[in-house]
């Protein structure tokens, strides 16, 4: 008679606890759809954003390079030298004025301006504005002290003059081995910001000090990551780096480490809300400076499908469970109905409760597919959309690395040129103006062959004297061969010839022969080898050098984009790489390696001309 009396608590208790596995399994579904999903688009959205933080990286790197050349010019004006000397002629400080002001003008930057060994402005490109920086004392700004120390130096503030901020460049004069003064460039950044304000994500560049000195966030600008130690902030204080400006630190936390430096930080928004922002942040330091580059991406969108998938998880999961439930109180009623039918209809029953059950599956399993599919087709759109942005970042930094050499060469002859007119040497301002008028002609060459591939137009090739190409590259090489105490020996037969375009040839010869002196910068021994000759009908081309040779990994992947051999903030990694398409176009090929005694070897090879061709 107890039996009765504990069947119904017994009963009780075994639901309850089916109950209470029900409910895990459906948290644990969600726990784990959620964690997936979150997992899954965190790697998604890094795969993004590194993409987009190297064109902006690239970009920035673009902006800032194309001033480095600026400064070296003054070394080049003869009145330069002469009014550091002779600070008190008033007809020298009026004709390097007028030269800097047509410097800037064309060059587009900000100011540009010459300082004496003491750090007194002497001349500057805004000499007829109120707001002139002549006969300012800038000794106490760090680029001028960099300078003066180590002949170059580099700074981003706000001026002191104007109120206005800008990105800081400084080379030493020097004459004699006697160090005269300083040049120093003034470039305003403010085009790159606009840029940015465009980008769903947060674009962040901090100083050596962590404080925010780009961002395409305006509220942003001038804010330390963190909080300043009190030496630091006195020295930013003695520089009058931030003058006028509240250092007041971002409210950023850092939540966990991710794999491949990303992190993941939590700021407020400093809104009315005051709500919490969760980020993705990847951060990259810039070659030749102390800056960081800081890209943050909202992970709000990333929040919100967590949460779904984590309650789609839950729902589908209750609803197999209530279904499988059903199913099986549905098979037990009939059962209990039709225990007594024959076993054929018992088999017909359970056939339909597995064609349910397989029905249920599938379902699922095409939903997951249908997800799968969607997830697949923004992850394209988006790779195919930083494909586009990281093109017109090569193309940008290329068309800068090809004309820099060539405008050089071209404002040393103009400077020449003027300077033999006051001395009325006709013959020397007439080779001078001939060499101008063929370095236009080479300019104008590359920026055809520019619009040739935009045309996917044919290389048209002919015979050129290869002794007369590398005559030519060497000119444009002269004045860095000479500054850095190079010895040349060329072997080019003169009766050589190559199947190629002369421009393009003597593009790739130039980017040779200057990787060669930056590689030979620290060696003892500096000599620069270039031979030529002729092996049956293919024509090999040399440039040896007597640097520290390539290291292997660097020569495993030396004509990759970006990747390079010189220190950084030195180079953009892009001269080999278009280097080796001329060649190829050329139907050639270039190889390096390093020789037994010291030194790398670049080997050309191309298609010999025939004597009747180019005799």
């Amino acid at each position: 008679m107890q039996a009765p009396a504990t069947f119904g608590p017994q009963r009780r208790a075994r639901r309850l606890s089916i109950w209470a596995a029900a409910v895990l399994i459906v948290v644990a579904a969600a726990a784990l759809s959620g964690f997936w999903t979150q997992r899954q688009g965190l790697a998604r959205v890094s795969d993004t954003a590194q993409g987009r933080l190297d064109i902006y990286a690239a970009g920035l790197d673009a902006e800032l390079r194309k001033f480095d050349y600026l400064p070296t010019l003054l070394e080049l004006n003869p009145d330069v030298p002469a009014l550091l000397r002779r600070p008190a002629d008033a007809a020298l400080r009026s004709a390097v004025n007028g030269y800097l002001e047509r410097v800037c003008a064309q060059a587009e930057a900000d100011v540009f301006y010459l300082l004496d060994a003491q750090g007194k402005t002497l001349a500057a490109s805004n000499w007829r504005d109120k707001h002139s920086f002549v006969g300012m004392d800038l000794s106490f700004r760090p680029y001028f002290q960099d300078a003066v120390a180590n002949g170059a130096g580099r700074f981003y503030g706000i001026g002191t003059t104007s109120g206005r901020p800008g990105y800081y460049l400084a080379r030493s004069v020097d004459s004699e081995g006697a160090r005269l003064g300083v040049a120093a460039l003034k470039i305003n950044l403010d085009g790159l910001e606009r840029k940015w304000s465009g980008s769903p994500d947060a674009v962040l560049v901090t100083d050596a000090n962590g404080i925010v000195i780009l961002s395409s966030v305006p509220a942003w600008k001038y804010r330390p990551l963190r909080a300043l130690a009190p030496a630091v902030a006195q020295k930013i204080e003695s520089a009058r780096q931030y003058e006028g400006v509240n250092l007041t630190p971002l409210a950023l936390r850092e939540i966990s480490a991710l794999a491949d430096g990303a992190r993941l930080l939590e700021a407020a928004d400093e809104g009315a809300g005051r709500r919490k922002v969760l980020y993705l942040a990847l951060d990259r330091p810039l070659p030749g400076s102390d800056w960081h580059m800081l890209l943050l991406s909202d992970l709000s969108s990333l929040t919100a499908a967590r949460r779904n998938a984590a309650a789609g998880a839950a729902l589908a999961t209750a609803f197999l469970m209530l279904l499988a439930l059903y199913l099986q109180q549905r098979r037990r009623a009939i059962a209990q109905q039709l225990a007594a039918k024959a076993a054929l209809q018992r088999a017909h029953d359970e056939l339909e409760r597995k064609v349910v059950e397989r029905t249920a599956d599938l379902e699922q399993a095409y939903q997951n597919l249908q997800r799968e599919m969607a997830d697949r087709k923004r992850a394209e759109e988006e790779l195919v959309q930083a494909g586009k942005m990281a093109v017109l970042g090569q193309m940008s930094a290329g068309i800068t690395h090809e004309l820099n050499q060539p405008l050089a060469a071209l404002s040393t002859l103009a400077d020449n040129t003027q300077k033999l007119m006051d001395l009325d040497r006709r013959d020397a301002v007439q080779k001078n103006l001939a060499k101008i008028s063929q370095i236009v002609l080479r300019m104008g060459a590359i920026t055809s062959r520019l619009k040739s591939f935009a045309r996917k137009s044919t290389v048209e090739l002919e015979p050129v004297p290869v002794h007369r190409a590398v005559a030519n590259a060497l000119f444009l090489l002269e004045r860095r061969l000479r500054q850095t105490e190079v010895e040349l020996q060329v072997e080019v037969p003169e009766q050589l010839a190559a199947q190629a375009e002369p421009v393009r040839l003597e593009q790739v010869i130039v980017n040779l022969a200057a990787n060669a002196v930056d590689a030979m910068e620290q060696s003892p021994a500096r000599q620069l080898s270039i031979r030529a000759e002729q092996r049956d009908d293919r024509l090999i081309l040399s440039v040896a050098d007597t640097g520290p040779g390539l290291a292997d990994e660097i020569l495993a992947h030396l004509f990759e984009p970006f990747r390079t051999t010189k220190p950084a903030g030195a180079g953009l990694g892009l001269g080999l790489v278009i280097s080796a398409g001329i060649v190829r176009d050329f139907g050639g090929t270039l190889v390096a390696r390093n020789l037994p005694a010291g030194g790398a070897e670049f080997t050309l090879t191309l298609a010999a001309a025939k004597e009747s061709e180019h005799g």
